[in-house]
């Protein structure tokens, strides 16, 4: 079972880290930017996920989805209701992370 890290910043209090790793090696990891965004008039706190990594060759099968799953509690805690995935391309973002972390149970 990977361990799951979380790092912040005093600089920057809603910027967050989170790491997952495996017999103190770092599989994956992705980050968590804080921004403001408008609907309607209405200023909404929002993060952004990015930096998302992983290592093809991890034993650990669904680490990603864990580290999603816990980026979106820190998220709640932090009044962030809603989230943005950045990709450098959507196509390949979706084919390699999208479906390769959905294809495993968590914890498997």
């Amino acid at each position: 079972k990977a361990l799951l890290q979380e790092m912040t910043s005093k600089a920057r209090p809603d910027f967050f880290r989170i790491g997952a790793f495996y017999e103190g090696k770092l599989y994956a990891a992705l980050v968590s930017n804080a921004f403001t965004t408008h609907f309607d008039k209405t200023a909404c706190k929002m993060s952004g996920i990015g930096g998302v990594v992983s290592d093809f060759n991890s034993p650990l099968r669904g680490v990603m989805k864990e580290l999603y799953k816990k980026s979106f509690e820190i998220m709640r805690e932090k009044g962030h209701f809603l989230s943005a995935l950045f990709s450098l391309s959507n196509i390949l973002y979706f084919y390699f992370a999208g479906i390769i972390s959905s294809q495993y149970p968590s914890g498997s």
